[in-house]
């Protein structure tokens, strides 16, 4: 190929921006485009990964201001970084289901008759709970309007083979790729076609509940984690009781008897107390009801040596989601919120499999 002359560029990096001098040739084209390198909208890996780790650490006014103070130019804005988390998060979302290309999806089989409280009895862990941010509002209207003031987000913690926690979310711009498809996939290709001895361990509540029914078929076993069973029943005891000597007095008959998973025995006592308030009693008798058969031998299971709380999900949402969305005062769209999550449990997926 001919040259025919050339022509001064500036290529901007992460040190800076330097001049190179560009040959064109006869032919057609630069040598840029010959090569199909640095094309229009090409972005410098080492930029991209310098985000990709600063933005679950710092917000984006300060990633932008950073990457300016070392190049020397502003080369992208607080706005403009926020749009591209949201693509990376689409693209990063593509990329997991690529993953699952060629796998064939099985409904996966909980057994429903492990024993939970035999310490040589194998388990597979989930964990499954979410978390509301602050969310931004859609406009700025006059007077008062009510809004959803939240943005929720799923998190799924699961156990592989080798024992440890991988974080599981819905993903970005996929309408199809929701957060149960994600765990159907899950669990399709890392333990195929099999009757698994899953125990989900939750805070109660029911779009949990419906959820984990929906992909394993109603036949794994839920457990009510202690710390909310142990939480809702002294909350709602303090509007039942008169005063602080009753409360204690009925708490040390229930809370044994919640304890050894005796429901209908508490149920019983709960009954023959005579409330301040009807209605909590009430709300409080509907509540064990409805979670008789998640609410185990507490006891029994601790002394197996075997998990009886859900902490774990709450370190889980606190990593993926809380750290950076909600412990400082920054409103979040749901695209934003969900695309920051998304990266985040892609970041430490990969540490995991490191």
């Amino acid at each position: 190929m001919k040259s025919n002359g050339h022509r001064t560029v500036k290529i901007k990096g992460i040190d800076g921006i330097i001049d190179f001098s560009l040959e064109r040739y006869k032919l057609g084209g630069d040598f840029f485009s010959l090569t199909e390198q640095f094309l229009t909208g090409h972005e410098s890996s080492v930029v991209k990964d310098w985000i990709l780790h600063e933005i679950h650490y710092k917000s984006y006014h300060q990633v932008s201001a950073d990457i300016e103070t070392v190049t020397g130019k502003r080369l992208y804005s607080a706005n403009q970084i926020n749009k591209k988390i949201k693509i990376y998060a689409k693209e990063a979302t593509q990329e997991l289901i690529k993953q699952y290309a060629g796998t064939q999806l099985n409904i996966p089989f909980s057994e429903s008759s492990i024993g939970i409280y035999e310490e040589s009895t194998t388990e597979i862990h989930l964990f499954d709970d979410a978390i509301g941010v602050k969310k931004q509002k859609n406009k700025r209207v006059s007077g008062y309007e009510k809004q959803q003031k939240t943005v929720q987000t799923d998190v799924i913690e699961v156990q592989n083979k080798k024992g440890e926690f991988e974080y599981i979310t819905a993903g970005v711009g996929i309408k199809q790729w929701d957060i149960e498809t994600a765990l159907l996939c899950w669990f399709s290709l890392n333990y195929g076609n099999c009757i698994l001895p899953v125990v989900a361990i939750t805070d109660g509540a029911k779009t949990i509940r419906l959820r984990l029914w929906s992909i394993f078929g109603g036949q794994i076993i839920i457990i009510l984690d202690w710390y909310h069973l142990n939480k809702k029943v002294r909350e709602l005891m303090s509007m039942i009781c008169f005063g602080k000597i009753q409360k204690q007095e009925q708490l040390s008959i229930l809370m044994p008897l919640l304890w050894e998973g005796k429901v209908k025995d508490a149920i019983t006592k709960l009954k023959q107390i005579k409330p301040r308030n009807t209605i909590k009693q009430e709300e409080l008798i509907d509540y064990l009801t409805k979670h008789e058969t998640e609410i185990i031998d507490y006891k029994r299971r601790k002394e197996a040596g075997k998990t009886i709380g859900s902490g774990r999900a709450e370190k889980g949402v606190d990593l993926v989601v809380a750290q950076r969305q909600k412990n400082k005062p920054i409103a979040w769209s749901f695209d934003g919120s969900h695309a920051l999550s998304t990266l985040k449990a892609q970041l430490i997926n990969q540490k995991i499999a490191a």
